[in-house]
């Protein structure tokens, strides 16, 4: 008994280690695909982004169930082998951390948004002759970029990033609609396979669902129509722009989450929070979606399932009791699409507030202009004195010092 006990500890730890990877990796992803992609081409992305997880997740259960069976097949000293099937998938993340190492470089904070206000700025510098200068005061070889005060002397601490947070209503919306579908989802996954095995017991006259012999059947099933979901998904997306290619609407991103649940979710965030705080909101909202969603939803959905059941210990009264239990995540699902629609209702309000921060933080006039005018006591000034740089390289890298965090 005592050899269990630890046993089962060791396996909550390890599976604590995962999750720290895991939620390393989603909060990090997101924002550095962000930072290296804007506009439309940055939604195209994260959308392919997170459509690799319901793909992945229905690999898992596929590879994870083949390996399984071929350990049970060849070992006696296991029950059903699922042991098996968890240590297949970590040579895929060696490989996955190797091509990370060596294969991907890390962007600039907030590189793409910095190169679409550069195209702006650059584009109306060079029609207004660069090589007038403003004052001509100002000696020739002393040029000065005039901007406002760098982002990293602006940095606020993360009692000042939450609060940021909690005021932008588009994002506490998206988190909750997030939240419900996460409890969804974490929830089916974990129960709807045990619901079906129930329901083979119960067809075949079988005591008990322990005694059914083609799990790995359901496994691949439910993994199949996991990944299929997400094809679809991404296809029907496609489909869409040629159906939808004559209607333009702001708030595309959380209506389509309304309609469909989950897809535009992470695309929503990222584009009404700032650079420097996209790090700590997809923390957070990953944070509150797997504490409220995945990680208590299973045991709330098997609470219920259990009350219902009562001490009747059938394959039938499982099942049906199963089925009783996923009203809930029902109920929450419709719930997640209402707060998608109410992130709708506040994303323009929000996309000015980014926007208008952004262009703040470049100056009072929506640009950074290179001058020769001399430092006001309300902004910064990077001088120049290599001599070989255009006026767009300088602007450039100025740009590059100023979002570095």
């Amino acid at each position: 008994m005592e050899n269990k006990k630890l046993h089962f500890a060791s396996f909550v730890i390890l599976r604590g280690i995962v999750g720290i990877g895991e939620a390393s990796y989603a909060v990090v992803a997101p924002t550095f695909l962000a930072d290296m992609f804007g506009g439309k081409t940055r939604s195209r992305v994260l959308m392919f982004f997170y459509f690799a997880i319901p793909v992945g997740s229905g690999l898992g259960y596929v590879i994870g169930s083949y390996v399984a069976s071929i350990a049970k097949a060849g070992r006696t000293d296991c029950l059903d082998c699922w042991q098996w099937g968890i240590r297949a998938t970590p040579l895929f993340g060696v490989a996955t951390i190797i091509a990370l190492i060596f294969g991907v470089d890390e962007p600039v904070r907030g590189q793409a948004d910095q190169e679409e206000e550069s195209g702006r700025i650059n584009g109306q510098t060079e029609s207004n002759n660069l090589n007038n200068r403003v004052n001509s005061s100002t000696p020739a070889n002393e040029d000065i970029i005039t901007v406002s005060t760098p982002f990293k002397n602006k940095l606020s601490n993360i009692y000042q990033d939450l609060v940021y947070l909690l005021e932008n209503q588009t994002f506490i919306w998206s988190t909750i609609a997030y939240t419900a579908v996460v409890f969804s989802t974490g929830t089916l996954t974990w129960w709807a396979p045990a619901a079906i095995e129930e329901a083979i017991a119960w067809h075949h006259n079988i005591t008990n669902a322990s005694a059914v012999t083609d799990t790995e059947h359901v496994a691949l099933t439910f993994g199949g129509i996991t990944c299929a979901g997400g094809i679809i998904g991404v296809a029907a997306w496609k489909r869409g722009i040629s159906c939808f290619s004559g209607y333009s609407n702001q708030r595309a991103d959380p209506l389509v989450s309304a309609i469909g649940s989950f897809l535009a979710t992470p695309l929503l965030f990222l584009a009404i929070i700032v650079p420097h705080r996209r790090g700590i909101a997809s923390a957070v909202q990953i944070l509150i979606s797997h504490a409220f969603g995945d990680a208590s939803g299973p045991w709330i959905v098997g609470a219920i399932s259990d009350s219902v059941r009562g001490e009747d210990k059938t394959p039938e009264a499982h099942f049906h009791s199963l089925v009783i239990a996923f009203y809930l995540p029902n109920v929450l699902l419709f719930l997640s699409g209402v707060g998608f629609l109410l992130a709708a209702y506040t994303l323009p309000k929000d996309l000015k507030l980014a926007e208008d921060w952004r262009t703040n933080r470049r100056g009072t006039d929506g640009s950074a202009q290179l001058t020769g005018v001399t430092q006001t006591a309300d902004t910064g000034h990077l001088p120049l004195d290599d001599g070989n740089l255009s006026p767009s390289d300088r602007l450039n890298q100025y740009q590059n010092e100023a979002f570095d965090p």
